[in-house]
């Protein structure tokens, strides 16, 4: 169980950091403020990725990284709706 758990947040943590880069590549051609929270959406992600990995080595009881875990998805989904969904 553990080494699936490890890997799953390793899945994470790497798909956050490449969509990190590839919204900041795409911001640094565009310009657009959108596509930079847009960026900011996917390192909240990232954020939640790397807090993850570290309570591998710390935390005992997974249940104390559910509010800083729901916080980090609520802080990424506003961000998505900031960027996407909110008109212009």
């Amino acid at each position: 169980m553990d080494a699936w758990l490890s890997l799953g947040v390793a899945a994470l943590t790497t798909t956050a950091a490449f969509l990190v880069i590839v919204a900041l590549r795409a911001w640094q051609h565009s310009g657009s403020r959108k596509v930079l929270v847009l960026a900011l959406a996917f390192a909240f992600f990232l954020a939640k990725g790397l807090l993850f990995s570290a309570a591998l080595f710390v935390v005992a009881d997974w249940r104390d990284l559910l509010l800083p875990g729901l916080a980090l998805d609520v802080a990424a989904l506003g961000a998505l709706y900031w960027s996407a969904l909110r008109p212009s």
